[in-house]
């Protein structure tokens, strides 16, 4: 086994299957006014065994002014019922987001390569082969959708105290 973000001689790219991994860009509030926070989540669904994550590419957040919000390092994915399958899950990343213009604003997707260990048949007739068998690193892009919010200007008549700032503080 090799530490991640190594690159192996023998790593193949493979698309994923169906629904066994994937990533997602969650917003907790589809609909805000200008200035308005929302938190941008990025999360990783797996029903492989992921070694590494390399290539990773997170949104620009065009149009947000974005604050990255600590999350600890992801060792170890917790298991999650999505829609009645169970998957290995991580937060990857999350964002503090305050859209600057009013309308339409899309995040762009996440993209990362993932390392999965699969396992490979052997030609060997030994019995420890069958026991304990071999892996091979394969790697296996993803890509989330990308997430539309919709931001609403500031109602008129604001108090003449009013200093641009929306939510709770």
């Amino acid at each position: 086994q090799q530490p991640a973000g190594q690159q192996d001689d023998q790593t193949r790219e493979v698309q994923p299957q169906g629904n066994e991994l994937f990533v997602r860009v969650l917003v907790n509030k589809s609909r805000v006014y200008r200035e308005e926070p929302l938190v941008a989540t990025i999360k990783l669904y797996s029903k492989l065994n992921i070694s590494g994550l390399e290539n990773v590419k997170f949104p620009s957040f065009e149009g947000f002014y974005k604050q990255e919000i600590e999350t600890p390092t992801l060792r170890q994915l917790e298991k999650e019922n999505v829609n009645g399958e169970i998957y290995g899950t991580g937060v990857l990343r999350k964002y503090l987001l305050f859209p600057q213009k009013s309308g339409r604003l899309t995040i762009d997707p996440f993209q990362v390569d993932c390392i999965v260990q699969k396992k490979v048949k052997s030609q060997s007739q030994s019995i420890f082969d069958d026991f304990f068998g071999s892996f091979r690193n394969i790697r296996m892009p993803v890509k989330s959708d990308p997430v539309t919010v919709r931001v609403n200007n500031l109602p008129q008549g604001q108090p003449g105290d009013f200093s641009g700032g929306v939510g709770s503080f």
